[in-house]
C-alpha cells in the first residue's frame, strides 16, 4: 500500500494513465491481429502504433472519469470515435513518407481499417483506466 500513496502523490497521473493506455492498446494489437488493417497500413508496426494511441484515449478517458464498470463504455466509445480522426492522420503521415496504399482512396480505407482497431484498443483501455483509477488516483 504504501507505493500507491507515493505514485499518487507524485501527481503525475495523467501521465501514468497514458502510458498504461499505450501498453494496454499495442498489447491488445498484438493478440488481436487484424490481418487487412496490417496490410492496409503496410507493417505491423504502424498497426500497432495507431492502436497505442486509441488505447491511450480510451484509458484516459475512462481513468479521467472514475464511472467504474461505466469506464469500459467510456473506453470503448472513446477508441471508436478516436479510431478515425487517428487512422486518417497516420494515413497521411504514411503517403507523406512514400507508402502507396493498396487501394484507390486511402482516406476512406484507412478510416475503416481504423475502426475495428478502435473498438479493441478503447475497450482494453477503458478496462486498464478502470485499473488504473485504484493506482493512480
Amino acid at each position: 500500500m504504501a507505493w500507491e500513496k507515493r505514485i499518487r502523490r507524485l501527481g503525475f497521473g495523467l501521465l501514468y494513465a497514458g502510458i498504461i493506455g499505450v501498453l494496454a492498446g499495442a498489447a491488445t494489437a498484438a493478440i488481436f491481429q487484424d490481418a487487412t488493417a496490417i496490410a492496409w497500413f503496410g507493417s505491423e508496426l504502424a498497426y500497432l502504433g495507431i492502436a497505442a494511441v486509441v488505447g491511450t484515449v480510451g484509458c484516459v478517458l475512462s481513468w479521467n472519469a472514475q464511472a467504474g464498470p461505466l469506464g469500459l463504455v467510456l473506453g470503448a466509445a472513446g477508441g471508436l470515435i478516436s479510431s478515425v480522426p487517428i487512422s486518417i492522420v497516420a494515413a497521411f503521415l504514411l503517403w507523406s513518407y512514400g507508402y502507396s496504399f493498396p487501394g484507390q482512396d486511402p482516406i476512406i480505407g484507412s478510416a475503416l481499417n481504423g475502426i475495428g482497431t478502435g473498438f479493441w484498443g478503447g475497450l482494453v483501455g477503458g478496462a486498464a483506466g478502470w485499473v488504473a483509477t485504484r493506482f493512480v488516483k
